[in-house]
């Protein structure tokens, strides 16, 4: 298994199942099980505030406290892997102008660069974006915009079966490194 270092709020973001598309300026060949690390680093108020329904500042903790989404606060972990997810595809971000949400862009006008499918689009002012497949398919994934950074020349990671864990406290890497075996059997979901 693989893991990669997210800050927070965006690791506790994964693991509650809000933010399913991680962007990255790179790309990988890899597929499969992926264990999502909260990286050390207290949040900045600016990223915290992008996901500002799930997390608040908790005065009496003196940081951020994240939602389970029924009301319930617990603090943000640092440090530790959060959740197990799968990375089902990694796919380019490319830009298109589009007349809104719905339109489907004509599939044989690409931007310079741009090869195959499926890749996710966005429209020239962000305002909304989708996953465009071969044969015309699109999934709407306007709700991830706030979560990443969707600058065409990245890429979406895609994420799939999350499943938030009891952290386990780790040192963090960049990149996408294997998961020490140690930190893997100690891994127990949340129910």
């Amino acid at each position: 298994m693989k893991f990669l270092t997210i800050r927070q709020p965006w690791a506790s973001l994964i693991a509650v199942g809000a933010k399913t598309i991680e962007t990255r300026p790179f790309s990988t060949k890899y597929r499969g099980p992926l264990a999502i690390h909260a990286g050390k680093a207290q949040p900045s108020r600016d990223l915290v505030r992008m996901g500002q329904w799930l997390t608040r500042w908790d005065y009496g903790e003196g940081r951020y406290v994240l939602s389970d989404g029924l009301g319930k606060w617990g603090a943000l972990p640092l440090g530790a892997v959060v959740a197990v997810c799968d990375l089902i595809d990694v796919v380019p971000i490319v830009q298109f102008l589009s007349q809104g949400p719905g339109h489907v862009p004509d599939p044989l006008w690409a931007p310079p660069g741009e090869l195959g499918f499926p890749m996710v689009r966005t429209n020239h002012n962000e305002s909304f974006a989708t996953i465009h497949r071969s044969g015309g398919d699109l999934t709407d994934v306007t709700d991830q915009l706030p979560f990443g950074d969707f600058t065409p020349g990245r890429f979406a990671w895609l994420l799939d079966n999350v499943r938030a864990v009891v952290p386990v406290e780790m040192k963090g890497a960049l990149g996408l490194r294997d998961l020490p075996e140690a930190v893997a059997d100690q891994l127990r979901f949340v129910t």
